[in-house]
C-alpha cells in the first residue's frame, strides 16, 4: 500500500519537540541549518529542492514575502554548472519522448489551466483523457470539444478565446521539450510545476523571521545539495528520539499543509501557498483537520 504524506505528518506537540531537540546541536552553524530546514518545510510548506536552491534574492523582508521563480540557475555542482539533482531533471526530459499537442493540452489542464471556465473546463478535461488514452476517435474528440465550448456561455469569457490560448501555451510547452541536454540544463533549477513558481508568506510568525534573517546573514545561498536536506531533517528526528522513516522533508511539509488547515486557512489559500495544482490536494488537508471540527464544536456549544 502506497503511504500517503499526511500519514507522515506531526502534529504540533511533536513538531515543537523537534525543534526544541535541535537547539541539542553544538555547532551553531549546524544547528542554524538543521533549524532552517524544519522551519521552512514544517511551517512555510517547501519542498526540498526549493530550500535546496532557495536564495537571499527570493527574500522580500519588507513584504515578508518569499518569491519562488519559475526559473532560476543552479550553480551548486562540483564544477559551478547545475547540482546532481538538476542534471537528473534535464536528463529526464530529454530522455522522454516531446509530447504530441493534445498530451500537451492535458498536461496544462491537469495543472489547472482553464479552471476558472468551470463546467467547460470539467468536459474539456474529461475529452482530453479519454482522447489521450484512445478511447474516443480525434472525430468525437472534435465533436465533444466544440460542444464544451457552447456551454457556460454566461461564464464571462469567451470559451473559444480561452481555448485557443490554451492550444498556444501547447505549443510553447512542446517546444520548450524539444531541446538538446545542454540547452535542459541551463533551464535548470526550475520549480515542481508551474503552480509551484508562488509567493509564501512568513511574517505570522516572528520565529520565522528570524531564522530567515539569521540564515541569510550568513550565506547567500543554501550552501549545500538536495540531499543535505534529508540529512538535517534525519539528524533532527534522531536528535528528538525518533526514527527516520517517521518522517520527511515532504512529510514535514504535509506537517504544514495540517498545522495551516487547522488553524482555519480556507482551500484557495491552501493551495496557493503550497503550488499545488488541484484544489482537490488542499480540500483533504481541510476536511481531515480534527482541529477545524473542534472549532466548530466549540463555536456551536458555547452559544
Amino acid at each position: 500500500m502506497v503511504k500517503h504524506s499526511k500519514e507522515d505528518a506531526l502534529n504540533e506537540k511533536e513538531f515543537e519537540k523537534l525543534l526544541q531537540s535541535i537547539e541539542r546541536i553544538d555547532c551553531d552553524w549546524y544547528r542554524l541549518q538543521t533549524r532552517f530546514v524544519v522551519l521552512m518545510s514544517g511551517r512555510l510548506g517547501m519542498r526540498a529542492g526549493e530550500i535546496a536552491h532557495m536564495d537571499k534574492e527570493w527574500v522580500n523582508y519588507r513584504e515578508g514575502m518569499i518569491h519562488i521563480p519559475k526559473q532560476d540557475r543552479c550553480t551548486k555542482g562540483k564544477d559551478g554548472g547545475p547540482c546532481g539533482y538538476c542534471r537528473s531533471l534535464a536528463k529526464s526530459v530529454v530522455k522522454h519522448a516531446v509530447p504530441t499537442k493534445y498530451e500537451a493540452q492535458l498536461n496544462l489542464l491537469e495543472q489547472g489551466n482553464l479552471v476558472h471556465l468551470g463546467i467547460v473546463y470539467q468536459e474539456i478535461l474529461s475529452t482530453h483523457k479519454a482522447f489521450v488514452d484512445n478511447l474516443i476517435s480525434k472525430e468525437e474528440f472534435d465533436n465533444r470539444i466544440e460542444d464544451a465550448l457552447c456551454l457556460g456561455k454566461n461564464n464571462g469569457y469567451n470559451n473559444e478565446n480561452e481555448y485557443n490560448k490554451l492550444v498556444n501555451r501547447a505549443q510553447k510547452f512542446i517546444e520548450n521539450r524539444n531541446v538538446s541536454l545542454s540547452e535542459a540544463l541551463g533551464k535548470y533549477w526550475i520549480p515542481k510545476t508551474d503552480s509551484s513558481a508562488r509567493d509564501i508568506p512568513f511574517d505570522f510568525d516572528p520565529r520565522i523571521e528570524i531564522v530567515i534573517e539569521d540564515f541569510f546573514n550568513k550565506v547567500n545561498r543554501y550552501p549545500t545539495s538536495r540531499t543535505t536536506v534529508n540529512r538535517r531533517v534525519d539528524d533532527a528526528l534522531e536528535i528528538a528520539g525518533k526514527e527516520k522513516n517517521e518522517c520527511s522533508p515532504h512529510g514535514l511539509r504535509a506537517t504544514a499543509a495540517s498545522y495551516h488547515a487547522g488553524r482555519g486557512l480556507d482551500v484557495v489559500a491552501l493551495q496557493s501557498m503550497f503550488g499545488w495544482v488541484q484544489l482537490d490536494t488542499a480540500m483533504k488537508y481541510v476536511k481531515n483537520s480534527g482541529t477545524n471540527t473542534q472549532r466548530a464544536l466549540n463555536s456551536v456549544h458555547r452559544k
